[in-house]
């Protein structure tokens, strides 16, 4: 009976490039030997292997006879997401073998611990976010994908984060989260989990437009040492690269997310509070209405 060696990294972290790699117990016969009486042996061998990473399929092998007994492939990857890796050999002779490995990808720990935060007590109310929202899956879908969105009793725009908070104080009576905490990096994650797929829509409420405006006006300024706008790299020059790395149409997609050069997770005004320093120009404070506002002009271009 055929059976299979799977050796896939049960921990990464996001954006990391592991190697999988995976050994079949077959046979491999050629087809080209001759028995004592010189009778052909048919020709027994694993004719393809593909490789799926949550129903993708990421990698694919076409074997022939040549290759040795016991085939061994080896294969690198980009740990994108937590989930499954499904392996699948077909061959001759109807053979057919599957097996799986999963993987957990850092940031999605820190959704797992937000979830955990979302069913915990809290404050002096003694509530949970459940307690109001029940099952997330179904409350929380495509919630992300409105953020910023305009308060009516501040007047203006909150982000995602400021909304999580707003709830703490007003709702479990809690003091709120520091911004770039884990705890609140952690329910932002989760929260965000539930939109995955879900198109941009955020600036669609005409009560935003003036808010809109103001961030592209900030996107369009000069600032800083360097006398550059947010426009003349992620506007004039995207597709191109900056140190490497590649300039995007700053589409905030995924965020909060996780960076290599942060080795953590991290929010979309930690990320553009980066930019502003990298035009050696004097951040915003985390929440600042500039901020939002450029949060909010980024969303809303991503959501047209």
């Amino acid at each position: 009976m055929a059976s299979a060696l799977i050796n896939v990294p049960k921990k990464a972290k996001r954006g990391d490039i592991i190697e999988v790699k995976t050994l079949m117990s077959h046979i491999m016969e050629t087809g080209y030997r001759h028995t004592a009486g010189g009778e052909v042996v048919p020709r027994d061998i694993i004719t393809s292997f593909t490789c799926r990473y949550n129903g993708v399929e990421i990698f694919r092998a076409d074997l022939f006879p040549a290759i040795a007994a016991n085939p061994f492939i080896s294969f690198f990857t980009v740990a994108t997401e937590s989930g499954k890796f499904d392996f699948e050999w077909i061959g001759d002779r109807g053979f057919a073998e599957t097996a799986s490995a999963s993987i957990t990808v850092e940031c999605m720990l820190w959704a797992l611990d937000g979830e955990t935060l979302w069913n915990s007590k809290a404050g002096a109310s003694g509530r949970a976010c459940a307690d109001c929202h029940q099952d997330a899956r179904a409350s929380m879908k495509g919630v992300a994908a409105r953020y910023p969105a305009f308060d009516k009793t501040l007047g203006r725009p909150v982000n995602l984060e400021q909304r999580i908070n707003l709830c703490r104080t007003e709702h479990q009576q809690g003091s709120p989260l520091p911004y770039e905490s884990r705890d609140l990096l952690a329910l932002t994650a989760f929260v965000a989990q539930q939109s995955r797929g879900t198109a941009i829509v955020a600036g669609a409420d005409p009560q935003l437009e003036p808010f809109v405006a103001k961030g592209r006006k900030l996107f369009m300024l000069r600032q800083g040492q360097l006398n550059l706008a947010c426009a003349n790299c992620h506007d004039d020059n995207w597709d191109k690269r900056l140190a490497g790395s590649a300039v995007t149409q700053a589409h905030p997609t995924g965020y909060p997310l996780y960076r290599l050069e942060w080795q953590s997770l991290g929010s979309l005004q930690r990320r553009l509070r980066s930019c502003i320093s990298g035009i050696r120009a004097q951040p915003y404070d985390y929440g600042a209405p500039e901020l939002v506002e450029l949060e909010l002009c980024c969303s809303s271009v991503t959501a047209l």
